[in-house]
């Protein structure tokens, strides 16, 4: 499973909240889960521009092989769901 978080995301933040945690633990027990901060928020480095759509989707495929996994089940809530949706499409 590839979660791709919302808008604002910082995965040691999430690891912090009681629900994500849970649920990742949960997930994590099923299926290899795989998250991210996305381009220039939360842990990733800091940018100047906000990245297009289309230049999150390059996000999301890079991540993918860097871990390794060729079709995750994405996952993605707010702005992480609209790329996990543009990412299919394409």
């Amino acid at each position: 499973m590839l979660w791709v978080l919302a808008r604002v995301s910082n995965l040691r933040r999430v690891w912090e909240h009681q629900y994500f945690r849970r649920f990742l633990e949960y997930m994590a027990g099923h299926v290899r889960v795989t998250a991210f901060d996305k381009r220039g928020v939360g842990l990733s480095d800091k940018i100047h521009d906000f990245p297009t759509l289309e230049e999150r989707t390059e996000d999301v495929l890079a991540v993918m092989d860097a871990a390794g996994s060729d079709r995750p089940a994405l996952v993605g809530a707010s702005e992480g769901g609209l790329i996990a949706q543009l990412f299919t499409a394409l």
